[in-house]
């Protein structure tokens, strides 16, 4: 089979563009991995900006809020890369006649307070371990503490008291999931 240098032309070109699509593939999960923040699916903004009003999900018999606290940590100062931290707490009302479980809130997006501008989206870890799984009993309220994932350093340049506000994935029993919003928090700063 004889190949003319047009149909050669042709084909360097495919091989061309299968190479640049498998290089910015695998360019942005590096990077991703070399800069330690993760490729997470973005918690969507809310439809209407936050206001200084807790902001209650109710979904069944089951009432859901969250509030959060932003921190960027400076200490030791010859970190070159202050870490910055976030700490989530939801809240957990069981108004139903069964118990809940299961609990888990995966990831949260960070967005500038007054805008729709997303900051970032972290991996969240529940801040107490427990032996065995919660469970919220008819009538009860639990408190849960989630942070960001220690293991991925995010290190952005924000000023203190930056207005940030939180958008929160919250999954529970066999699939039921909520987003959170929490009311706008400033940044502070560790020294």
């Amino acid at each position: 089979m004889d190949l003319d240098a047009g149909s050669m032309e042709m084909i360097d070109r495919k091989f061309l563009a299968v190479v640049i699509v498998v290089l910015a593939v695998v360019g942005i999960g590096g990077a991703a991995t070399i800069l330690g923040t993760p490729l997470l699916e973005q918690v969507p903004p809310p439809d209407e900006l936050p206001g200084t009003q807790t902001m209650a999900v109710t979904s069944g018999d089951v009432v859901i809020w969250a509030e959060a606290e932003y921190w960027q940590d400076f200490m030791p100062p010859v970190d070159p890369d202050p870490p910055f931290y976030v700490l989530i707490s939801v809240n957990i009302t069981n108004n139903g006649n069964t118990s809940i479980e299961d609990l888990r809130a995966p990831r949260a997006t960070i967005y500038f307070n007054g805008t729709f501008t997303p900051l970032v989206t972290l991996e969240l870890v529940q801040t107490i371990e427990t032996l065995v799984p919660i469970v919220i009993n008819p009538g009860q309220s639990f408190v849960i503490t989630y942070m960001n994932d220690r293991s991925s350093i995010f290190s952005p340049t924000i000023e203190a008291g930056t207005g940030l506000y939180s958008r929160i994935l919250f999954i529970w029993g066999d699939g039921n999931e909520a987003i959170l919003t929490t009311v706008p928090a400033g940044l502070s700063y560790t020294y």
